[in-house]
């Protein structure tokens, strides 16, 4: 018991009183946030309990940024918040949460935590069970980074900011709240979260909270994999997705998440069809729009499997021998390191070896393309490296044209084509 006094008293005494900055003072428009968030806070206040909305919608409002979704953090238990709205369920272990769900939305409730003297951890650190709870201010130093920590009051839209995360957020720096190399242990995946944030905010990373990073690295080994595969699609769905992963091999952490990413990266070519798929994700995330993560991985490892191609190709001259070979061994690199869900990697697959089969145009291919479910994802992944110069602009025109006509004139195209080819036939034969 006097353990977990000092321990509370030390906490007070390091953070002190927060800082309130009014809605005169920030530029967050209370119009911009789920109505079903401030629906969530207010039965909470009616109920007798603090509530918040907390974390990256905060961040995300501040720099002007639309948010994926909205969290709310409480000193209701669980329990209690799963009493008062009819539509909720208690999720996690490690982490009790309640997901509150507003037809087409879900509003994730935490309750405050705090530090625990007896807190369960695995023998490298990471904390296997965090469902001690606490007040705000305790709450506040278990979020990984300061600008995560920022608790906004839809009543008196007022953010309280116990660690200077709005000063952070304006110098666009990552800090993480307490003693990096113990936070790391904590979570490393917080390591990944770091570089993620820094990418998303055009900023960098503060150097207390970057040196640890080199050193730590190793206990992403110990995140389930599943966890891990979550982070990856967050890193490549970020918002500035190229810079994360240049910053992810900078800093050595390729290894464990994409072991082709340093040959990728090593030529210009790949490099070039890299940066413009990205850049069309980062375009789709701005937009709102989904992405889907098969297609994402299709194009993050496409290029690994164009140099394994090519090699094979050299070998045997046979396209589909040397595509389908060339895939198994990308494939099996990758999972060397971190599985992939078997529907993502069949669905690789389906786009990878379709994509020869958009070269050759006529009627029974053009229909067998049709008809299969991925086609759409193929065609978008033709006009992809089109753009990047990786494959015959003319004949990306001729199908985008192609889908946009009517019966009759998707039969006058395919029969120009067979001309031409019958043509070049004759001369061969001549």
């Amino acid at each position: 018991m006097f353990n977990k006094i000092i321990k509370k008293l030390r906490i007070f005494f390091m953070n002190g009183k927060p800082s309130y900055i009014y809605n005169e003072n920030h530029n967050i428009n209370k119009i911009n946030i789920s109505e079903n968030a401030i629906k969530v806070c207010d039965t909470l206040r009616k109920n007798g309990f603090e509530s918040y909305i907390v974390g990256g919608a905060i961040r995300d409002l501040i720099l002007g940024l639309r948010p994926k979704d909205f969290d709310v953090a409480t000193n209701a238990t669980p329990e209690q918040i799963k009493h008062i709205f009819k539509r909720a369920r208690i999720i996690g272990r490690r982490f009790r949460l309640v997901h509150v769900i507003f037809h087409k939305e879900i509003i994730e409730i935490s309750t405050f935590r705090t530090s625990h003297i007896d807190i369960k951890q695995d023998e490298f650190g990471r904390i296997l069970t965090d469902n001690y709870f606490g007040s705000q201010l305790e709450d506040s130093t278990r979020r990984d980074f300061t600008i995560n920590s920022l608790y906004y009051d839809t009543k008196t839209e007022t953010i309280i900011d116990y660690h200077n995360g709005i000063h952070d957020l304006k110098k666009k720096k990552i800090n993480i709240i307490g003693e990096a190399s113990i936070r790391y242990k904590e979570d490393p995946v917080r390591i990944l979260r770091a570089i993620r944030f820094a990418s998303k905010i055009g900023g960098s990373i503060g150097h207390d909270t970057l040196k640890h990073i080199e050193k730590q690295k190793q206990l992403l080994s110990n995140i389930p994999q599943a966890r891990l595969f979550d982070e990856l699609i967050k890193i490549l769905t970020c918002g500035n997705a190229l810079k994360c992963l240049l910053e992810i091999k900078s800093n050595k952490l390729h290894t464990l998440l994409l072991p082709t990413l340093e040959e990728t990266l090593q030529k210009t070519e790949s490099i070039n069809f890299l940066k413009i798929s990205l850049d069309n994700t980062d375009q789709r995330v701005l937009n709102g729009k989904s992405v889907s993560s098969s297609f994402l991985l299709a194009t993050i490892l496409w290029p690994s499997v164009q140099i394994e191609y090519k090699k094979n190709y050299k070998k045997n001259k046979n396209i589909y021998l040397s595509l389908i070979s060339a895939s198994e061994t990308i494939i099996e690199k990758q999972l060397k390191v971190l599985t992939l869900h078997k529907k993502i990697i069949s669905d690789m697959k389906t786009i990878w070896f379709m994509q020869p089969k958009f070269e050759n145009r006529k009627n029974k291919i053009s229909l067998s393309l049709l008809q299969n479910p991925k086609f759409k994802a193929a065609y978008d992944f033709i006009l992809l490296r089109a753009k990047s110069n990786d494959f015959d602009k003319a004949i990306a025109q001729w199908w985008t044209k192609w889908l946009g006509s009517d019966d009759k004139e998707k039969e006058n195209m395919l029969e120009v084509i067979n001309k031409i080819k019958n043509k070049k036939q004759k001369h061969e034969c001549d």
